[in-house]
């Protein structure tokens, strides 16, 4: 709430502390904001003036405990410096504020949005500086304008009675509601979306009584609120309302209510950005978490894909002559209304292709038990996201916020994909000495080898495939393992993810180079080596 009345009480109260100080420093250490530093003739009282001009909540108030930074702030309006404050006051009907110096003045226009202004005048009101931007021109003279502010009865009768409440004599929506609410405990119910029309003349002067009792009482409170409302929001007032659910904070220096309303406000954005993280974090784990639980529970396809290939070998088997090389590029099988159609492997024979296929069955079996055995573990991890889930409204506590939003970031073992937001690949910790890094698509995959690696970094691919790049930063001496861990994950993320074996090409970063003109992820490759490596993840990793 910037009700006028509390720029006229913080206007008040600047002026009985402040008047006859001398300014000593004026600064600026945050993005629309000036400090005065003011001093009393003899140098034993200090205060600090602080215009916040910030657009969605500008206000000029008394700070304490402030002290200049040693970097990051600049001087501004040095015109100012060593001129003495005279007054401080409010303009009659309009949110502005001046502070009247020996020689010069300074003026805030605290309307909002772009319309937030400060600037510098002369002895003869000639704008000289200003912060942000100024309403008037460098050298031309300012002159405050009376705006017409109507009254209850001045307001057309076709408006509906919330809004023309607002309107009349400046009383902001806040008061309109109170003004209602204060009606409603005496007489006829009224409600916000009646027109004013409605009300007959004698409702009319009743309504317009409750008014100047609100803003009266407004304009003349010596105490501060600071109020959280029935909605949640959390305003400052100078009187009770009746949509409050507390008055968190109540007193009667209004400085120190604008500095505990700005702290408020500071630490509920905190929580709602703290609580958007989690909940974009919680989200996203708990689509893969569904996902894997869905693949493995998935018993049927597996068992489908185990037992075809089990009947492919069968059926080479059966051949006429199993001992014969295969001269074609395609094996085509049929059975009943079954057929199969499989790539040749050159040079072998159709018990070897039979051999492979039985040993793909096995593997198959054994990759499924290892997976089912991680079951447990993701319906743990997703029964807890759950309950993170439904905890996350009603928790308020930062610290506790922070906590878990860090948790999140560790569920799993330390070979985990670590998807920070500020990394946009797939990260994966091998060893304390070892991290490889994983493209997601082809313009990612752009990033992740023209930007992110370095010369020396080891760059990986499936070969002869469509697939993400790989980057393996660490030591110039590879473990084997480690080579063959970074090599499965590669494979992993490639088209060839269901193959047994996937040739893996690997070379330095500085022998990779993309061509002139090649589309997103195309590059060429020098000095390559290859390895083969099952497609696989590190074992508790999550695929994302």
């Amino acid at each position: 709430m910037r009700h006028p009345h509390f720029y006229h009480h913080l206007a008040k109260e600047i002026n009985n502390h402040c008047s006859g100080m001398i300014i000593t420093d004026c600064y600026s250490q945050e993005k629309h904001c000036v400090i005065l530093r003011c001093e009393s003739s003899d140098g034993k009282a200090i205060a600090h003036i602080e215009w916040s001009m910030i657009p969605a909540e500008p206000m000029v108030y008394l700070k304490e405990g402030i002290q200049r930074a040693n970097r990051n702030s600049a001087d501004v309006f040095p015109y100012i410096i060593g001129r003495r404050i005279v007054a401080c006051t409010k303009h009659p009907t309009d949110r502005i504020v001046f502070l009247q110096l020996t020689g010069a003045m300074i003026v805030g226009h605290f309307f909002g949005g772009s319309n937030t202004s400060l600037f510098i005048l002369d002895d003869q009101h000639h704008v000289i500086d200003f912060l942000k931007k100024s309403p008037f021109a460098i050298g031309e003279m300012y002159v405050p304008i009376l705006s017409n502010v109507p009254q209850l009865d001045e307001i057309p009768k076709d408006v509906c009675l919330i809004d023309a409440l607002s309107k009349a004599s400046n009383c902001g929506a806040v008061y309109a509601h109170e003004i209602i609410a204060r009606w409603n405990g005496e007489n006829r119910p009224l409600r916000e979306d009646m027109l004013l029309g409605e009300l007959n003349e004698k409702e009319c002067e009743v309504l317009h009584g409750i008014q100047e009792d609100v803003l009266t009482e407004s304009l003349n409170s010596a105490t501060a609120f600071v109020l959280r409302m029935n909605s949640g929001n959390i305003i400052l007032s100078a009187i009770h309302l009746h949509g409050e659910k507390e008055a968190v904070w109540i007193g009667h220096s209004w400085s120190e209510a604008v500095r505990r309303y700005k702290g408020m406000l500071s630490k509920e954005s905190r929580l709602i950005r703290l609580k958007k993280q989690i909940d974009h974090e919680l989200r996203h784990r708990r689509e893969i978490l569904e996902k894997h639980i869905h693949h493995l529970s998935d018993i049927k396809t597996s068992h489908k894909r185990i037992e075809e290939s089990q009947k492919i070998a069968q059926l080479l088997l059966a051949m006429p002559y199993p001992s014969l090389r295969v001269q074609d590029e395609n094996i085509i099988l049929s059975e009943d209304d079954m057929t199969f159609t499989i790539p040749v492997q050159k040079g072998k024979t159709y018990a070897e292709h039979a051999e492979h296929y039985f040993k793909k069955s096995k593997r198959a079996k054994e990759r499924d038990e290892e997976k089912r055995m991680l079951l447990p573990t993701y319906t743990t991890q997703l029964q807890s996201i759950i309950e993170k889930q439904i905890a996350l409204p009603e928790l308020t506590d930062i610290k506790q916020l922070e906590e878990m939003l860090r948790a999140l970031k560790e569920i799993g073992s330390k070979s985990e994909s670590k998807n920070l937001p500020s990394s946009p690949f797939r990260v994966f910790v091998l060893s304390n000495a070892f991290t490889l890094y994983v493209g997601r698509n082809a313009q990612n995959n752009d990033q992740l080898t023209g930007k992110f690696a370095k010369p020396n970094d080891l760059w990986m691919h499936a070969r002869g495939v469509s697939g993400s790049h790989a980057i393996l930063r660490g030591p110039k001496d590879i473990p084997k393992m480690i080579l063959e861990e970074a090599a499965g994950i590669t494979a992993y993320y490639s088209q060839s993810r269901k193959g047994s074996f996937v040739p893996v090409a690997y070379a330095l970063k500085k022998y990779i180079r993309k061509p002139k003109g090649a589309g997103p992820g195309s590059v060429l490759m020098e000095r390559e080596e290859v390895i083969l490596a099952e497609p696989k993840l590190p074992k508790g990793s999550i695929d994302s």
